[in-house]
Formats: structure tokens, C-alpha cells, sequence
């Protein structure tokens, strides 16, 4: 378990949210799923943001949109820290970035614009105030890991390292190329790439993970909500895994780490 409550280092995935057009319906699904409760916060354009905590402790933000004829899908985004948000949105710019939501204040809580990187991956950049981001990480209900994927991932590692200096793990095999990245030599999140026979299935992208104590419960949880399965839970080197999708379509992952009993198989963690 682990809280953290000072600003995160420049280029840590500090901060996930979620704008949906039914926000009472995004509450209650991740109310159930993982526990959360929720505390309105200020926004700057009068709509509703909510606070996300587990315990206490902020773990994502979830705020509502209003309808328009071409909106999209929602999802997740994953803000990225910084410490001077127009220094590192001229650096995102210059390396290949697009702007999609101009810089904008967020009140007392800090600052805050949204990206296109160079492969047409949507992320975030969150500059702290009175927010300083997720104040839990890697216990039920938080944040556990985030990767963006891509089918140019050598372009996008080449991106990030240019903007925020991430130094990189190699963990590819057969097949399989994925690249964990460092920020003040902490690991801090993945860069890979996606299957080839997912060309024109799979867009590139930002895929944020929260852990819960058992995979499969959380599966039964999100569909008995109104949520669904991207992808059937699975076990990794890493972990238990499933990719699920919330009611209003938004795409994200659980994680139960994997443990081994004391008759040498494995078992999902409980914290």
C-alpha cells in the first residue's frame, strides 16, 4: 500500500479521469467496482467534477460533459506531471504533439491541457496546486499502472523521452515489444506495441490499471453494473489482468497481483 500526498516528479502518470455525459451512472458503477466515494470539486466551467477517494485519499477524478451530436466515445485520460505546463506543452509541441484542449486553470486545484502525441495517443498534462494528484497507488480501488500502446511504439518512446527524459527497460520477447519507462529511476509505466493483427481494430492509446483485491469478482461486479469485457481476465507474469469497459463505453484495466501459497501455486493478492 502506498499514499503519497507532495506533487509527483515531472512525467509520472499523476492524475486519471473520466468525463462522461451521465455522471450519476459513472458513480454508482465505480462506487460499486471499487469502492470509492466521491466529493464535488469546484470547475472552472460550471459543470460537476467529482473526487474519487479510497479511505480518504484522492484516486481519480470524474466529471460530466455536456451532450453534443459528434462526441466521442468516453474515456480515461492520464495526466502526466509537470511543473511548468507551458515549458512542457512548447517541448510536446515541438516533438510532434498536438494540442486538443488548450491550457486552461482549474481553479485553486492547479492546471491543467490535454495532448495528442506524435502516434495518436490522447494523454493529459496535470500541473499540481491544492491537487497534486493521486494521493494512493498499487492498493484495491487506485491506480496501479498505466502504458500507452501504439503501432509505432519506437516513435512514441522516442516522444516521451524527448519531453520528460523517461528512460527505459527493455522487456520484449517473440513477438512482444514493451518497454517499461523510468522517472527519477522509479518505474513509472509502459510504452509497447500493439499486435499486429490488431491494424484497424486497435487505435493507439493511453490504458490505465486499478488494482482490486480478485479479478474475476471485479469482472462479475462491472457487467452486473452495466459495465462489459474488452478482454477475458488472464494471468501474467505480472499479475491477474482483465480489461473492462464502463457503462458509458470508457476502457480500463484490474490488476491482482499473484502470489505464491504455501502449496506453491498462485493466488491473487488481497492489498
Amino acid at each position: 500500500m502506498t499514499t503519497h500526498r507532495e506533487p509527483w516528479p515531472p512525467g509520472t502518470p499523476a492524475w486519471p479521469d473520466l468525463m462522461v455525459t451521465d455522471l450519476a451512472q459513472a458513480a454508482d458503477f465505480y462506487a460499486a467496482l471499487f469502492g470509492w466515494t466521491f466529493e464535488s470539486a469546484p470547475a472552472p466551467d460550471g459543470t460537476t467534477y467529482l473526487i474519487a477517494s479510497v479511505d480518504g485519499r484522492n484516486a481519480a477524478g470524474v466529471g460530466d460533459v455536456l451532450p453534443g451530436p459528434d462526441d466521442p466515445t468516453p474515456e480515461w485520460t492520464i495526466y502526466l506531471a509537470t511543473a511548468d505546463l507551458d515549458v512542457t506543452v512548447d517541448a510536446a509541441v515541438h516533438a510532434g504533439a498536438t494540442v486538443l484542449v488548450p491550457p486552461m486553470d482549474a481553479g485553486d486545484a492547479g492546471a491543467l491541457t490535454v495532448l495528442v502525441d506524435p502516434v495518436g495517443a490522447v494523454f493529459g498534462l496535470w500541473m499540481s496546486a491544492a491537487l497534486t494528484g493521486v494521493d494512493v497507488v498499487d492498493e484495491p480501488g487506485a491506480m496501479t499502472w498505466c502504458e500507452t500502446m501504439s503501432h509505432d511504439d519506437d516513435a512514441a518512446r522516442d516522444f516521451y523521452a524527448a519531453v520528460f527524459g523517461y528512460r527505459y527497460t527493455d522487456l520484449s520477447g517473440p513477438g512482444f515489444s514493451y518497454r517499461t519507462f523510468s522517472v527519477e529511476g522509479r518505474t513509472a509505466g509502459g510504452i509497447g506495441r500493439l499486435p499486429a493483427d490488431a491494424v484497424g481494430d486497435a487505435e493507439p492509446h493511453w490504458l490505465i490499471y486499478f488494482a482490486v483485491p480478485d479479478v474475476d469478482d471485479a469482472v462479475a461486479i462491472a457487467v452486473g453494473h452495466g459495465g462489459g469485457v474488452v478482454r477475458e481476465p488472464w494471468d501474467s507474469a505480472f499479475g491477474r489482468i482483465a480489461v473492462l469497459s464502463g457503462p458509458a463505453g470508457e476502457t480500463f484495466a484490474v490488476h491482482a497481483r499473484l502470489e505464491v501459497d504455501a502449496a506453491g501455486g498462485q493466488a491473487p493478492a488481497t492489498a
